[in-house]
């Protein structure tokens, strides 16, 4: 009794595109990116810990200036493409 064989087992595998070399790449750096966003949250979390409360409504008005900066920011750039 023969063996049968697929087409597909008989097909060598292909080259990687240049498309998925490119989709490769990026999808390493977004990891390498992540890696030291959390690295990065996590020694900022241990030095607020470490922070007396003083420093920390520092810290803490800081951030909420950056949130209303960055606000603002979202809301003037839909205010001009509405604008179009």
């Amino acid at each position: 009794m023969a063996l049968k064989t697929s087409t597909s087992e008989n097909k060598k595998p292909s080259a990687k595109t240049k498309e998925q070399e490119v989709v490769d790449e990026v999808v390493h750096t977004l990891r390498h990116a992540a890696e030291r966003l959390a690295s990065s949250v996590k020694e900022a979390k241990d030095r607020y810990d470490r922070a007396d409360e003083k420093t920390k409504k520092k810290i803490i008005a800081g951030m909420a200036g950056a949130a209303a900066f960055i606000a603002a920011a979202i809301g003037v750039k839909k205010a001009l493409k509405k604008k179009k």
